[in-house]
């Protein structure tokens, strides 16, 4: 099993996998232009000088890069899209993603819904660069330059609205639609008598009591899964991104999911 982690220095283990927890911030659904931001935010209009990979252990990845060739050699003539840069990746790459949204790649695929970002052993991905268009493109902070991998393939999802905490991770057990978190609770009982983290939250966005936490829009053309860690071992690391948007809603997936989160 891969390694999910996030930024902290405490690590919890569940299920198997490595998780560092993290607040999660709540999205606008705005769209973040780094190519507009100046003065305090450290960004400036045109991009910086090319910054090449060291020893060719790093491969960068901006959907904004700059300069051609986009061969990943550095951040202005960065990969535009994870796929690519996973495809490149040996063991001991790291891969340094920038701020945006990046989506599975389809191509190939008779069922374009199979489509995921398949994490590779020794190689670590990490999200949340400045990137290209920063006075420091390796200046890192998950909050300001989130990264974000997305299974809404056509783009077609809407942000969601709903009021219920039940969508959220909060401190206090349990949630405010019983047939929800009786559900979840049944797959994990922590989610009830301890916390509502981030488990019980992700469990919440596919379950069937839980409508509420569906997103509005059309998501029965989403990727199944955004990410993949079959066949992985604790070398294939995935830190400091944003996970959003797989649709795999029927009643199967609901429990295989549960059984990936929290063990059988």
């Amino acid at each position: 099993m891969f390694s999910l982690f996030a930024a902290s220095l405490v690590v919890v283990t569940v299920g198997g996998v490595q998780l560092r927890p993290y607040e999660r911030v709540p999205s606008t659904g705005a769209q973040f232009d780094r190519r507009m931001v100046s003065g305090n935010m450290g960004l400036p209009a045109h991009p910086p000088l090319l910054r090449l990979a060291q020893g060719g252990s790093v491969l960068y990845v901006d959907a904004l890069a700059a300069d051609e060739p986009h061969d990943g050699s550095s951040w202005c003539q960065a990969f535009l899209t994870l796929h690519e840069a996973l495809q490149a990746a040996a063991t001991g790459t790291t891969i340094r993603v920038a701020a945006g949204t990046y989506y599975p790649n389809t191509g190939g695929l008779d069922e374009p819904r199979r489509a995921t970002f398949q994490l590779k052993n020794g190689v670590t991905i990490e999200g949340g660069y400045a990137g290209c268009w920063g006075d420091d493109p390796d200046f890192r902070h998950l909050t300001l330059f989130e990264t974000i991998l997305s299974g809404d393939l056509n783009r077609d999802d809407k942000p969601l609205t709903s009021a219920s905490i039940c969508c959220e991770a909060h401190a206090a057990p349990g949630c405010d639609e019983p047939a929800c978190g009786i559900e979840i609770c049944a797959a994990r009982p922590e989610c009830c008598t301890e916390t509502w983290d981030l488990l019980c939250a992700d469990l919440a966005a596919v379950a069937h009591s839980c409508s509420s936490c569906a997103t509005e829009g059309n998501v029965e053309d989403n990727a199944f899964h955004v990410i993949s860690g079959s066949g992985t071992d604790p070398t294939a690391v995935l830190d400091g991104v944003t996970i959003t948007a797989g649709h795999a809603a029927d009643g199967e997936d609901f429990e295989s999911l549960a059984r990936s989160l929290v063990g059988p």
